[in-house]
């Protein structure tokens, strides 16, 4: 019933929808829209009140939008599917959003099921049997690649569009969601297809929808593919929704397949969607409902989680241990197992791993946030590196602080001790630390190097920064390793005034790379660093808070977190779940991994045990002869023995400051090791000097096999390797000179490795240029003079001598290993060299003096050979030629 004053008339019209005539003379009009389509749903009364509100803002009735002068076109000649655009590019958020709010010709009145071409059409789903029609097609089985979900303001006048850089913490009138639904052909990518929908404040759907196909490959087009699980191997077509709505209702399968094929034309259908494809796709659909029925009569989700939660609450492992339904739902999932690893490894001083937290997208109808954790019992056997465990789980709706701090009160609630946790790992977003903190008072938040080096890369590149002045930058700011040099960067700097200082530094250098580059006179990157980044550096990334978190000089990533994050994906068959349903996919995974730790016990699996904890290790024969009881007693004693970290601490409290004591802080005396105390000691007692300060040694940037060491006599650390022989090296030169150094003695101590060193350096020594030789060790008296004319090698066993020496040899003889080789005499520490030229004569300070040293001591040389016999090498091996002598002589100072 429509009421009216004036002379203004309304009538319905099936074809156009409202017509007007005349006008109503500025006079009040009273009138219920859906009163103008009897037997009207709640969707389309909506849908009736948006056009009529619309309508009323023209100022006669008789308005009317300019068309575009362009001739219209239309796929396939049919005047219902009027194309909109031939391009083959996606729409920006706001131009979406400005087509489907404001385009009112060139719109589709039926959907274009069979295109496979690179075409847009605009569709009112209103003019649609159903709204769900426009996700059919005849294309074949496809992938949703991604769902993308972006959030705009739009004016009541409709033409200001702004699109949101945060999620909104609550939906109001005026905001609105944007929809991106992305496809593409499986067994060929090259044909896609997107959905844009669009939906308000209340989340009902606007009626106006984006649908795009876009064909990158070479004609002929695609051809269809069978569904997944298809066993017959016919093509797949997506039969439409308003179809399937008429069959539900039916009996018996057949009759409904037989109705539904009728009542939309039979052989003479305008498209395979509005056909059912067989009578098992009924029979299937109607025992899918059955089902339904039968279960929980389509029970709310989140009702049933809570009574899942509120179940296992009496279990001795529960899992899902909080729900809170409003203002916003959400779900806490851990256990106690979980709880108590965390405990263990994010809260300890000595070694603390890192609880990483990143939110991940598109696993249900809600957000996922992931806790994860270093298990520092183990370490990966492909990796060496301690492997990523799961930790709590929440799982939300938005991306707000007070979200993530019903995750961290949840975890502290359960486990009071989880309030001392050290370290919070994330990304550039704030609220999750801001969220946590309150509940983690003494935590420390270091963010991820990728995410600020890919932040400060998208600035460089919105400024104009060429590629190359972009990674100066980059290098400047978080420095660079090259083979075994590592400079440093502005995020390695000590404090936050020596980074200041640097900052401050480089404003010169950076701003003249920027005017050059640019050919500007107004350099912005700086200033930009300055205001936006330097202080987030200062707290979250500097090396203080990487040594203290345990990394060193390396970087923190959420890699790990995301490789969880990707595991996660992987079980649910990167398809959106119920919230059920996923919960018990968790657990699945979270069990999982419990079992793979229980596995590093007998020594299977992708873990095993670190060598702190190699006494629980138990060979497979003998634990499956163990009783049930005996195995998980011998488990929980395993998963509660104390952390013992891996890397050696050194407590200086009460060390003595004389050099003996300090000797003897190494985990082995120097006396117990028969090296020359006037070689090495003073290396030793450097070792130890080094140790004091845990800072001096650290990870190299993203190595497990190399360590960083202090250098007092240059900027740069030494770069220490370690082999999994056991051989240690260091570039500098005492290392070259002894095969020992004191940064190599401390990157073995710390590792815990220094016995297995020292053995390998003196078998190394022994063994390098003749396997057989087995050399005993001679004592040198005081006075003696050794020749040596057999081995190199054999001056080894005078770095444990503690007389003066005077060497004899060849520069040019080496001692060779697999890894090049060292020249044998510059072993020894020498006081003076000399060298003897082929005229026989001494070169000292510019004066000739005669080898008469040599001469008038040569009747108390005596001839030092690996083997007495001559069996295994005989001197004439080592011919006395003329050329360039090496003399070395040591007087023991």
């Amino acid at each position: 019933m429509i009421r009216q004053r004036g002379s203004g008339q309304f009538f319905r019209d099936d074809s156009s929808g409202i017509k007007h005539v005349g006008s109503f003379e500025n006079r009040r009009l009273r009138i219920r829209p859906w009163e103008l389509r009897p037997h009207s749903t709640r969707q389309h009364r909506i849908m009736w009140e948006e056009n009529f509100r619309q309508f009323l803002k023209n100022r006669s009735f008789g308005h009317q939008t300019k068309s575009s002068d362009q001739p219209l076109e239309y796929f396939e000649d049919n005047k219902h599917m009027p194309i909109y655009s031939s391009s083959d590019k996606g729409f920006s958020v706001k131009d979406a959003v400005s087509i489907i709010i404001n385009t009112k010709d060139k719109l589709a009145s039926k959907v274009p099921f069979s295109c496979k071409e690179t075409k847009i059409f605009v569709v009112d789903t209103s003019k649609l049997e159903h709204i769900d029609d426009i996700r059919s097609h005849e294309l074949g089985a496809m992938k949703n690649e991604r769902v993308q979900r972006d959030y705009v303001s739009v004016a009541e006048d409709e033409k200001v569009i702004k699109v949101l850089k945060k999620n909104p913490n609550v939906m109001r009138k005026g905001i609105y969601m944007l929809k991106r639904s992305y496809y593409s052909l499986k067994g060929d990518t090259s044909f896609k297809r997107r959905i844009y929908v669009l939906s308000d404040w209340k989340g009902d759907q606007h009626k106006v929808v984006i649908l795009q196909f876009v064909f990158h490959g070479n004609a002929p087009p695609p051809k269809p593919r069978p569904h997944g699980n298809s066993k017959s191997g016919g093509m797949y077509v997506r039969t439409t929704k308003s179809t399937l709505e008429k069959v539900k209702e039916k009996l018996k399968p057949k009759d409904a397949f037989e109705d539904a094929f009728e009542s939309v034309g039979g052989m003479e259908a305008e498209s395979m969607c509005s056909i059912p494809r067989n009578v098992k796709q009924i029979y299937n659909m109607k025992q899918s409902k059955s089902k339904q029925e039968i279960g929980s009569k389509e029970k709310d989700d989140l009702f049933s989680i809570i009574q899942q939660c509120k179940s296992e609450q009496s279990l001795t492992n529960p899992f899902i241990r909080s729900i809170q339904a409003a203002p916003e739902p959400m779900c806490v999932c851990v256990t106690d197992r979980q709880l108590s690893e965390m405990q263990k490894f994010l809260t300890n001083p000595s070694e603390a791993s890192i609880l990483g937290i990143d939110p991940t997208f598109n696993l249900g109808q809600f957000l996922v946030t992931v806790g994860t954790y270093k298990h520092l019992q183990l370490r990966h056997r492909r990796t060496g590196n301690s492997p990523t465990m799961i930790g709590p789980v929440l799982i939300h709706q938005q991306k707000l602080p007070m979200s993530y701090s019903y995750l961290a009160s949840t975890c502290t609630s359960l486990r009071p001790s989880l309030k001392e946790i050290l370290f919070i790992g994330t990304d550039d977003e704030k609220a999750i630390f801001n969220g946590v903190k309150t509940f983690f008072p003494h935590s420390l938040n270091i963010q991820c190097f990728r995410h600020m080096r890919n932040n400060i890369s998208r600035k460089l590149q919105g400024l104009g920064v060429s590629e190359t002045a972009a990674g100066e930058y980059l290098r400047d700011i978080f420095g660079v390793k090259r083979n075994s040099e590592v400079e440093y960067g502005l995020v390695d700097a000590t404090s936050d005034s020596e980074f200041d200082t640097e900052l401050k530094n480089y404003e010169i250098i950076w701003n003249e790379r920027e005017i050059e580059d640019r050919k500007t006179n107004d350099p912005l990157f700086h200033k930009w660093f300055l205001k936006e980044k330097a202080d987030t550096f200062k707290k979250h990334l500097l090396l203080p808070l990487r040594i203290s978190a345990g990394l060193g000089f390396a970087e923190y990533t959420t890699n790990a977190n995301e490789s969880i994050n990707k595991k996660l994906k992987e079980k649910v068959d990167y398809k959106e779940s119920q919230l059920g349903e996923f919960c018990s996919k968790l657990f699945s995974l979270v069990d999982n991994q419990n079992k793979d730790v229980e596995k590093s016990l007998i020594g299977v699996g992708p873990y095993e045990l670190r060598p702190e904890y190699k006494q629980f290790e138990i060979c497979q024969t003998d634990w499956f002869k163990l009783s049930n009881s005996t195995r998980q007693s011998h488990l929980k004693n395993f998963l509660k023995a104390p952390l013992k970290p891996s890397r050696q601490r050194f407590d200086n409290e009460g060390a003595s400051t004389s050099s003996t004591n300090k000797c003897q802080s190494l985990s082995i005396n120097f006396e117990e090791t028969g090296l020359s105390e006037n070689v090495y000691k003073h290396v030793w007692e450097k070792a130890v000097e080094i140790l004091d300060k845990d800072s001096n040694i650290v990870h190299a940037p993203g190595e497990n096999t190399a360590m960083l060491v202090v250098s007092k006599s240059k900027k740069m650390p030494h770069y220490v390797e370690i082999f999994k022989s056991g051989k240690i090296e260091c570039p500098c030169d005492g290392y070259k000179a002894k095969q020992m150094c004191s940064h190599a003695l401390a990157v073995a101590e710390k590792r815990g490795v220094l016995e297995n060193y020292l053995c390998c350096r003196s078998d190394t020594v022994v063994k390098l240029t003749h396997e057989q030789l087995r050399i005993v060790n001679h004592n040198v008296q005081a006075g003696e003079v050794i020749k040596i004319i057999a081995f190199a090698a054999i001056s080894d066993l005078l770095l444990s001598q503690p007389q003066a020496k005077i060497l004899v040899g060849d520069p040019h003889q080496q001692i060779y290993s697999f890894r090049g080789a060292v020249n044998a005499l510059q072993q020894i520490r020498a006081s003076f060299i000399f060298y003897l030229t082929q005229s026989d004569g001494v070169v000292i300070e510019g004066g000739v003096y005669g080898p008469k040293i040599l001469v008038e001591n040569s009747h108390h040389f005596r001839e030092l050979l690996g083997d007495p016999d001559h069996k295994h090498t005989q001197a004439e091996d080592f011919p006395d030629e003329e050329r360039e002598i090496e003399i070395i002589i040591d007087l023991g100072v």
